[in-house]
């Protein structure tokens, strides 16, 4: 969970006055899903977690609660014009419910993955008819696994009468059972589909020889779409931050959308011209 939440501090791209500290007003805001920019008495103009209270004519907050022991006492601005509420979401959410939804699916995936493994470990079986044979079976994986290229064996282990070795082996059809690359392909998807999610551009795990310009288009509407309503959202509060206090607040794309190495497409580079190899 937390290096999807730093995948999706990665979105966006921050300006904002130097005393501010970053990490906190980030992680207020996309872990709690709304932080206030309030002028105080002691540090001027700062972020601060708040509560939320009031309704207005619009059934929105309207105003917010500030408690910090640094401060004195509780501060309730008015949203709009005693402080500026910046939010994540239309609905005040935050991206908790995102990253919850694909990291417990990673994590399953992941163990899933880890004992497919261990199992792999088991190759043979061996069934012997007295405990000293299997004390010799053992120490003689013990030797090849540790790299010997000749290993010898007591003469017991075999049958001299009738040529045939005093063992059963057990042969157990490892390959049939392994599905680790099935489930490496799952952790892959599920983290693409993620960055989809959260606005970052992915060149799709089923790969394909040709795609149209079309299909990158409509995956690029797909990855910026959400992104892009929050990105609104968290402006529209930077910018009353800013009529209100005259600070340096903005959020913007820290890589455009549709781009190629950084640069935006132009317009004539997204028009279909047919099949393209990407």
């Amino acid at each position: 969970m937390r290096y999807l939440v730093q995948d999706v501090l990665s979105v966006y791209k921050v300006t904002m006055p130097e005393t501010w500290d970053v990490n906190y007003v980030l992680y207020t805001l996309f872990c709690r899903g709304y932080f206030a920019v309030v002028e105080t008495d002691k540090f001027g103009v700062i972020a601060q977690q708040c509560g939320l209270g009031g309704r207005n004519v619009f059934y929105q907050p309207s105003y917010a609660t500030i408690t910090n022991p640094l401060l004195t006492g509780i501060l309730r601005p008015q949203i709009g014009t005693q402080c500026a509420l910046v939010k994540f979401q239309p609905d005040y959410g935050n991206i908790s419910d995102i990253v919850y939804y694909y990291a417990t699916q990673m994590a399953l995936v992941y163990e899933a993955l880890v004992t497919n493994l261990q199992a792999a470990k088991i190759a043979w079986v061996y069934f012997t008819s007295d405990k000293r044979g299997a004390e010799t079976f053992k120490k003689l994986i013990d030797q090849i696994m540790g790299g010997d290229i000749a290993v010898a064996v007591d003469s017991d282990l075999f049958d001299q009468a009738r040529g045939e070795p005093r063992w059963t082996l057990f042969d157990n059809e490892l390959k049939s059972n392994f599905i680790g690359a099935e489930l490496t392909k799952q952790m892959r998807d599920l983290r693409a589909d993620f960055h989809t999610e959260i606005g970052i551009p992915t060149a799709n795990t089923e790969k394909r020889e040709r795609l149209i310009v079309d299909e990158v288009n409509s995956n690029n509407i797909e990855t910026y779409s959400r992104p892009a309503l929050w990105l609104e959202e968290i402006e529209r509060g930077c910018k009353t931050a800013r009529e209100l206090f005259g600070i340096p607040l903005k959020f913007e794309w820290r890589y455009p959308p549709q781009t190629k190495g950084g640069e935006r497409i132009a317009e004539s580079d997204t028009v279909n011209h047919g099949p393209m190899d990407v």
